[in-house]
């Protein structure tokens, strides 16, 4: 069997049993952390493949890493000893990503990483994020990573979207003829993009902006807010 085709399904089962009993909050919250645990803990998937271990033994180990020490919601738990019942358990990673999609799309929910090679302000932050969601009139989660072999600027995604305005990304770009040349080419590129970004949300804002160009949109946004801030690093 199709491991998508069979995870969106039992994620379609999931997300219209959580409308009925209305609780598709509180699971989304712990398939969230459940993600969180998958993605923290490669392991924990290859703990659930183990034959020798029960159904009890895996719900448990299920249910920890979705909510801690805090009893698992009579939702969560439910589905998930359906699917260890099924010998679905080798699925659960993909229905968990599909459930958050189904509802994300469902609650117009974006999704944005922001990379940076120093640590963002929480100032940026709250920006980013609430004027994105005002200006869309949706909601945005969005995740903060510090990656020092970017060498400064940032790298934002969000959905199937990449802004990579990153020096170590501009540098590969360019010749290495002298320093003044390779500072020159990196300006001349970034300023490149963001004219071009410009004209692109030129033709958005015309076109009255939708969720669908969300991702575009919050690209440039944030490339306007953090183009001055972070394509060099602070002198430590």
């Amino acid at each position: 069997m199709d491991i998508g085709i069979a995870s969106m399904r039992y994620a379609k089962a999931l997300m219209e049993y959580a409308k009925s009993m209305g609780a598709e909050d509180t699971l989304y919250k712990e398939f969230c952390m459940l993600d969180r645990s998958f993605r923290k803990h490669p392991d924990l998937r290859m703990a659930l493949e183990n034959p020798i271990l029960t159904i009890r033994e895996k719900l448990t180990l299920i249910c920890t890493a979705a909510v801690g020490d805090a009893p698992a919601g009579r939702e969560f738990a439910r589905f998930m000893t359906l699917v260890l019942k099924n010998r679905r358990e080798n699925f659960l990673q993909y229905i968990c990503l599909s459930f958050l999609d189904l509802y994300r799309k469902d609650k117009h929910i974006g999704v944005g990483k922001l990379i940076t090679a120093v640590p963002v302000s929480q100032e940026v932050r709250e920006r980013i994020h609430d004027s994105a969601s005002s200006l869309l009139h949706a909601s945005m989660e969005l995740q903060t990573e510090v990656d020092p072999s970017i060498e400064g600027g940032f790298i934002f995604d969000i959905n199937d979207f990449r802004l990579d305005a990153s020096i170590a990304t501009q540098l590969k770009k360019v010749s290495f003829i002298d320093s003044p040349s390779i500072v020159t080419s990196f300006i001349k590129n970034v300023n490149t993009t963001l004219i071009i970004a410009k004209r692109k949300i030129t033709v958005l804002k015309i076109s009255n902006i939708q969720l669908g160009n969300f991702s575009l949109f919050i690209c440039i946004f944030v490339f306007e807010v953090l183009f001055s801030d972070f394509i060099y690093p602070p002198k430590k």
